[in-house]
């Protein structure tokens, strides 16, 4: 939910710290701490929108705000040194005249991988149990069946899970990423990267 404008519609109130919405006032939390947020405050507010995100099995909503000039730096930016990279399916190389590194993309979501092929499992398991009809004798789904498929209260509980990690690989990948960015800016702005057919690369790592 957006406006494009903070004068009518969905607005926002910096002084009061909440949002004005058909005659509802709703408060917004904004971490004390948060310096990064607040110096974004010194700019002009341009409009924003309101995002609802579905944690736990629960509703949160959260304010995204657009402000006017240039975003304030949150890392050092190193200066016109450049860079080289080579990227991967699964690691990237680094290369510049005083450092050279290997990394891993995203290292840290192997587990939450694993216990997503694990959901996914059970979940096509309690799909079949609840829907035999649905079935044809090799396993396949029975394209002519047109009944609604039945799905269980376990069934629901075991795809809550699942969304919830999902959306869990989906914020560490992002977050990794964005680290990985500002590492690489921190070294040089003057980035090449070489060039790589990735679907290349897929065909081989299947073989």
């Amino acid at each position: 939910l957006e406006k494009k404008g903070n004068i009518t519609g969905l607005r926002f109130f910096k002084e009061d710290c909440c949002i004005s919405w058909l005659g509802l006032k709703i408060p917004v939390i904004i971490k004390n701490n948060d310096k990064y947020a607040q110096s974004c405050f010194l700019d002009k507010l341009l409009y924003c929108r309101l995002l609802k995100r579905v944690v736990n099995g629960k509703n949160k909503y959260y304010v995204q705000i657009t402000f006017e000039g240039t975003p304030p730096k949150k890392h050092k930016v190193g200066g016109e040194n450049e860079i080289g990279i080579d990227i991967g399916t699964s690691t990237i190389a680094i290369v510049s005249d005083n450092k050279v590194e290997l990394k891993i993309l995203a290292e840290n979501i192997e587990i939450n991988e694993k216990e997503k092929t694990r959901l996914q499992r059970k979940l096509d398991r309690q799909r079949r149990a609840n829907n035999l009809n649905k079935y044809n004798a090799d396993g396949t789904i029975n394209i002519e069946n047109k009944e609604k498929w039945k799905k269980s209260k376990s069934y629901l509980k075991t795809q809550l899970k699942l969304a919830n990690i999902q959306r869990k690989i989906a914020d560490k990948r992002k977050q990794a990423h964005n680290i990985l960015a500002n590492s690489i800016l921190e070294i040089g702005t003057i980035v090449k990267v070489e060039n790589m057919s990735f679907k290349g690369l897929q065909r081989r790592s299947k073989k």
